[in-house]
C-alpha cells in the first residue's frame, strides 16, 4: 500500500537452547539488541507494478487487490514470487476491505442460505456474506497467482501465509456513505462485513489474520468501543523512520490485543518492522538432569517470532 492510501497474526514462537548443563530461557530484544533481518520488510501492491521491487527484503507482504474488493492486483503473481524470495521465505498477503451496501452494488449477495441467510436486504447477515465472498474472491486470486508461478501445491502459500485486512476510509463503508450512515446499524453492518472476511479465511485454513488501520479511520468506520476484533493483531502506519516505528511497538492497540507490526517509509517504499515481545520474559536456568524427565510443554504468548 502507498503512504497516502493506507493499507494491512504473527505466529508465536520460542527457541530453547540446550547447553551441557543448563536450558537457557528466551531473551527479549531491547534498544541495544540488533533487530533481526527477517523482522524488517516491505509491502507492495498494484502501485508498484510498473517499477522495480524492493531488494533483499527480510519479509514481503503483497496486496491481492487492485484497490477495491472483487478486483485483482495485475502483477500479483510476480509480486508473490518476490515475496517468496525474501529472507524468511514466507510471503504474506493483505486485502482491501469495505462494505458499500446494496445500493448500486452488483456484488451484493442475494438469495443466499450460507454462510448466513440473506435475501439481498441491507442487514448484518448480508454484510457478513458480502465480506465472506470478498475474502473468497481474494483467496482464489492468491491461489491462481501460485498456479501462474508454477507451484506444485497451489493453495499452500495462501493458507499458510499471514493475511492482513486493510481497513481504510478510502474504500466504501456504509458508516461513511450518505445512503446509510453514520448510524448504529451502519457501524454494525461494517463490523459484520469484516467478520465475514475473517470467517471465510478461517474456513480456508488460514490461521494468521490481522488488521491494518489507523485509529481515526477505525473509529469512523467501526464506531466507538468495538470489542469484536480485540483478539486480532494490529498493523499500524504513521511513523517516519525505523527508530520511531520500533517505538510504536509498545503502544496499546486501539482495537485490543497488541500491535504486531508498524509501517514506515523506506527507500521509496512502505517499510515495515515486526514487533517483538510485549513484555520482557524471565530468564530461567534448568539443570539437564532436572529437565530429562520434564513432560509439560512451555507455552509462550505475545511473541512476534
Amino acid at each position: 500500500m502507498s503512504r497516502h492510501f493506507l493499507k494491512r497474526v504473527v505466529v508465536a514462537a520460542a527457541a530453547l537452547l540446550v547447553g551441557s548443563s543448563s536450558l537457557a530461557g528466551v531473551v527479549a530484544s531491547n534498544a541495544t539488541t540488533a533487530t533481526p533481518p527477517t523482522a524488517i520488510g516491505f509491502d507492495i501492491s498494484f502501485p508498484q507494478c510498473s517499477r522495480s521491487y524492493p531488494g533483499s527484503p527480510g519479509f514481503g507482504i503483497v496486496g491481492v487487490n487492485n484497490g477495491r474488493n472483487f478486483t485483482t492486483n495485475p502483477c500479483l503473481s510476480s509480486e508473490l514470487h518476490w515475496a517468496q524470495g525474501a529472507a524468511n521465505g514466507a510471503p504474506a498477503f493483505y486485502v482491501n476491505t469495505g462494505n458499500p451496501g446494496p445500493v448500486a452494488n452488483s456484488s451484493w449477495p442475494t438469495h443466499l442460505s450460507t454462510p448466513k441467510p440473506c435475501s439481498g436486504e441491507n442487514s448484518t447477515a448480508c454484510s457478513y456474506d458480502y465480506g465472506w465472498n470478498a475474502a473468497r474472491y481474494s483467496f482464489t486470486a492468491a491461489v491462481a497467482a501460485e498456479v501462474t508461478g508454477g507451484s506444485s501445491s497451489p493453495g499452500s502459500a495462501a493458507s499458510k501465509a499471514p493475511w492482513w485486512l486493510d481497513v481504510e476510509t478510502a474504500n466504501p463503508w456504509e458508516a461513511r456513505m450518505s445512503n446509510y450512515g453514520p448510524t448504529v446499524s451502519s457501524h454494525l453492518n461494517d463490523q459484520s462485513s469484516l467478520e465475514g472476511m475473517i470467517g471465510y479465511l478461517k474456513s480456508a485454513a488460514v490461521t494468521s489474520i490481522g488488521i491494518y488501520t489507523a485509529s481515526s479511520m477505525w473509529a469512523s468506520i467501526m464506531g466507538p468501543s468495538v470489542t469484536a476484533f480485540s483478539s486480532e493483531p494490529l498493523w499500524i502506519p504513521g511513523p517516519g523512520s525505523l527508530i520511531t516505528a520500533q517505538g510504536q511497538c509498545s503502544v496499546p492497540s486501539f482495537i485490543g490485543g497488541r500491535v504486531a507490526m508498524v509501517q514506515y517509509p523506506s527507500l521509496g517504499f512502505d517499510g515495515n518492522v515486526k514487533c517483538g515481545l510485549v513484555t520482557t520474559p524471565v530468564t530461567l536456568s534448568v539443570p539437564v538432569s532436572a529437565s530429562a524427565t520434564v513432560s509439560d510443554h512451555i507455552v509462550v504468548t505475545n511473541n512476534a517470532g
